[in-house]
């Protein structure tokens, strides 16, 4: 069991790696890379599905930089489609997330847990 949460552990630090290098690149980004992180994104949200309710925690700050993406994918240039397919895909994910982060910081964001936050909701346009 303890394997499994190594695993998803090792999959989400690809994820975030990957969020970081999108969200670098300001819009500038391969499509390629765009790809990769989407299904990058995909297999986070099925890896997270395997441990719920184990005792997977992720912090604030990574939720954070999910959010942080979105905005800089609301403002990228590029394959309408792709990015169609990365909102969709970072949207599953942050869903995902949110339950996850640790117990103190759930209490105060109890309004967001299992929604979309505002900047979620006005991506679609």
């Amino acid at each position: 069991m303890g394997n499994s949460v190594e695993s998803v552990k090792t999959q989400m630090q690809d994820t975030f790696n990957r969020i970081d290098q999108v969200a670098k690149a300001k819009g500038k980004v391969p499509e390629k890379d765009m790809t990769a992180l989407v299904q990058s994104l995909n297999e986070s949200s099925k890896a997270l599905k395997t441990v719920q309710g184990t005792n997977v925690h992720f912090t604030p700050a990574e939720v954070q930089k999910v959010t942080t993406l979105q905005t800089v994918i609301n403002a990228f240039p590029g394959n309408a489609n792709q990015v169609v397919a990365l909102q969709n895909a970072m949207t599953a994910f942050q869903r995902l997330l949110t339950q996850f982060v640790t117990p103190e910081e759930k209490s105060a964001d109890k309004k967001r847990v299992g929604g979309i936050n505002e900047s979620g909701l006005n991506s679609k346009s």
